[in-house]
């Protein structure tokens, strides 16, 4: 997991995140803005609550397409405004909605002639553990396909 600081300037951090995501040869790999409750401090300190927000949704909003184009095909997003960050950035206007993954997960396919597929986590809501195993339903293919 590559956990990006989100006190680096975002064109670096987006940079930094597709360098990891390269790394990987195709393993899912986690790309968190997380931070513990003192970092967290700083960052509103320094950004403001909302400021450190922007910072977070303009790496999400950057590396999203980044990494389409380079040929990934599933993406996992946990947080709803991050989620709807990554869906406004992939510009999609159409998804086909997958079978129910349980509280807060959400499983769609773009449509269209290179689908996507996606897996949107609200921010709050499902087990600890739910990440994983939305990532191994994605990798067999557990989602709707588009027609």
């Amino acid at each position: 997991m590559l956990q990006l600081d989100l006190m680096a300037d975002p064109v670096a951090l987006t940079a930094q995140a597709l360098d990891f995501v390269s790394g990987q040869d195709g393993t899912p790999c986690a790309i968190a803005t997380s931070a513990p409750p003192e970092t967290v401090e700083k960052l509103h300190a320094r950004f403001g609550r909302e400021g450190t927000s922007a910072r977070a949704d303009a790496v999400f909003a950057a590396l999203a397409p980044a990494l389409v184009a380079s040929g990934i095909r599933r993406i996992l997003v946990a947080g709803g405004e991050t989620s709807g960050t990554v869906i406004r950035a992939l510009n999609i206007t159409r998804l086909q909605v997958g079978p129910y993954g349980g509280p807060g997960i959400g499983s769609a396919v773009t449509l269209g002639r290179d689908p996507l597929a996606l897996c949107l986590k609200s921010g709050k809501l499902g087990p600890v553990d739910m990440l994983a195993g939305a990532l191994d339903a994605m990798a067999q293919g557990a989602h709707v396909r588009a027609k």
